[in-house]
């Protein structure tokens, strides 16, 4: 079997390895409220305690 190599020499990921969980990858990046809202199925009950909107930079 021929390995997939990138620009940089490094190999891509199989299928196997793609499929695989974040949780057997051990990924531990937090997951904004919004989306465990969602992926619980009360996004609407959460509307009020999601982040305020990101304020504009730019100064007129």
């Amino acid at each position: 079997m021929k390995a997939n190599r990138n620009r940089r020499g490094a190999t891509q990921p199989d299928e196997k390895t793609r499929e695989r969980s974040a949780e057997e990858r051990k990924i531990v990046t937090p997951t904004p409220r919004n989306v465990r809202a969602k992926a619980e199925g009360d996004e609407g009950k959460n509307d009020e305690k999601s982040d305020p909107p990101a304020t504009d930079t730019r100064s007129l």
